[in-house]
This record gives structure tokens, C-alpha cells and sequence, in this order.
């Protein structure tokens, strides 16, 4: 019936991955085939799709599936810089340190040379001459008080400044909130780190916790961040209708975000809206084929 199905799950759930009853070639999120025959999965994820004997056509369905291990992609190994192994010796040896950062209740030392040759941000704030207390707080004697940025996204900023080591997991190792990362990268102009954090973000967007994305993407204050899980839900508001209604309610102890709520709904209207006028199109245009076939 030119669907492809996922069994999943100790209870052997079944969902629909891609396409409908109707046969057809369309690609999107209406996507239609015509009788697929051949299933195989990428090393990341992306299903194979070979259709019927006639047409010999690969389609590529987006399906973010994990691969089988034998399939996954291996890692390589990582070759670090001797350079870069030296300046991460300074975070643990700071004897030497000649300046001190008050961030969250902790102190840490650091090396400005450092931080000024890897961060437009603390080469400006050094050279600025605007004194020690960056975030205009106290604290110790001599220390620039950094303030609205946790401990451990500064323990991060840190390590990757020192480093050029990019963390692996999204919250950095840190329990950070989604997207803290990338707006702390932004603020102390970490290109390299913001762009990667912002790609984490992207790749841990699902359909059953895009909802709840966009709404951490609204709290880091990150229109990147916001655009991109806007993006994923329309690219995928068939899926999500079918599967995920109910993580809209998400919004319900959100009062200054329920205006969201109504953005939602008028995309998946407009899918829904777009997938009937491509069946009644498709319906017409075979309809008129079997009427010429039968003259």
C-alpha cells in the first residue's frame, strides 16, 4: 500500500515512517511512493528506499533511525595540536595565573594572554581598561566578577579556549541547560564553539521533543536556535500530528508563550491543507488518465 512502517518497542509498536495509500512520486513531507521494494538504513540514519522493478528510483528518507552498530559511523581518532595539549596543562597548573574570573560563587584563575588571543570578547575587556568587575558586582580582591553565566558554562568556555576541545555532549558535561552553551559561546564571541553548539541543538531536535525545544530555544534568548526548531516542526508537522499532539500541552504552564500555540496549529493546518489538495490532484490527474485510456 505504498507506506513504509517501523516496528518498535518491546510491545511491538507500529508507526508509520513515510508515504500514504496513494501511489505516487512526491517528496516532502506529503511524500507518496510507488510500490517500494528494497529498505536499507545509512551509516547516519537516513533510509534507503529502492521502488518497484520499472522505475529503478532510490528515494532518501530523512527518518534520523539509529543504524545498526556494524553501520554506525566510527569515530577518528583525534589528533591533537602538541600546542593544544600544552595550554589545557593550565588549567589544573595555575600557578602562574594572572588574573582571576568570580563566576556563580567560584573562583577561576586564568591566563589573559590566553583568553585575549582566543576571544575578541576578553582581548576588548582587557585592553579596554574598564576596570576589574566586568559584571559591575564585588568580589575578591583583583577579580573580574562575570555575572548571568553558570560555573559550568564558564568551566566549558574555559576548557575550550584553553584547548579547542568541542564538547561531545550537548550540555557539555555540565548539566547545562539546552542552548546555555551556545549563548554564553555567543556572548564571549567563541565562534567555533557557538556554531558547534548550535548544530548539537539541531541534532537533538525529535518530533516528540520539538515542542519543548522551541521552548528552551525562546529562553536562551537565541533566534537561531528558535528558527531552527520552527524549521524541523514544519518539516516534519505530518509526523508530529500524527505522533506528538499531545507535547503541545507543554505550553499550558507556559502563559507568556501560548501565543506559540496558535502558530502551531495554523502549520500543521497548512500541511494538512497542502496533503489534501495534492490528493484531490493526484486523484483528478489519474482519474483522467483511466478516462483517456478507456477512449
Amino acid at each position: 500500500n505504498h507506506r513504509i512502517r517501523m516496528i518498535a518497542g518491546a510491545g511491538e509498536r507500529v508507526t508509520i515512517v513515510a508515504g500514504s495509500h496513494e501511489t505516487g512520486v512526491v517528496d516532502g513531507p506529503c511524500a507518496r511512493f510507488n510500490a517500494p521494494m528494497t529498505l536499507t538504513l545509512d551509516e547516519i540514519g537516513r533510509l534507503l528506499v529502492i521502488e518497484g522493478v520499472a522505475q529503478h528510483r532510490l528515494r532518501i528518507v530523512e527518518a534520523s533511525l539509529a543504524p545498526p552498530q556494524h553501520l554506525a559511523a566510527k569515530a577518528l581518532p583525534v589528533i591533537r595540536h602538541p600546542l593544544e595539549e600544552d595550554f589545557g596543562k593550565l588549567l589544573d597548573d595555575t600557578e602562574l595565573a594572572d588574573v582571576t574570573f568570580a563566576v556563580d560563587g567560584q573562583r577561576f584563575p586564568a591566563f589573559r594572554g590566553v583568553l585575549a588571543a582566543r576571544s575578541p570578547y576578553f582581548s576588548g575587556l582587557f585592553k579596554s581598561c574598564k576596570g576589574m568587575r566586568e559584571g559591575g558586582g564585588s568580589a575578591a580582591s583583583q577579580d573580574i566578577v562575570i555575572d548571568e553565566v553558570s560555573a559550568g558554562a564558564f568551566r566549558a568556555l574555559q576548557r575550550f579556549l584553553y584547548t579547542n576541545d568541542l564538547p561531545e555532549e550537548e550540555d557539555c558535561g555540565e548539566r547545562l541547560e539546552v542552548g546555555e552553551m551556545a549563548r554564553v559561546a555567543d556572548r564571549f564571541q567563541a565562534v567555533v564553539l557557538y556554531e558547534h553548539c548550535v548544530q548539537k541543538f539541531r541534532e537533538g531536535l525529535k518530533v516528540g521533543n520539538v515542542v519543548v525545544r522551541l521552548v528552551q530555544a525562546h529562553d536562551s534568548g537565541l533566534e537561531v536556535l528558535q528558527e531552527a526548531a520552527m524549521s524541523f516542526f514544519e518539516a516534519n508537522a505530518v509526523v508530529f500530528q500524527r505522533e506528538a499532539m499531545a507535547t503541545v500541552n507543554v505550553l499550558e504552564h507556559r502563559p507568556d508563550l501560548i501565543k506559540l500555540f496558535p502558530h502551531l496549529m495554523a502549520v500543521l493546518g497548512s500541511v494538512i491543507a497542502t496533503m489534501s489538495a495534492e490528493n484531490a490532484e493526484l486523484k483528478a490527474r489519474v482519474a483522467g488518465e483511466a478516462a483517456s485510456a478507456g477512449t
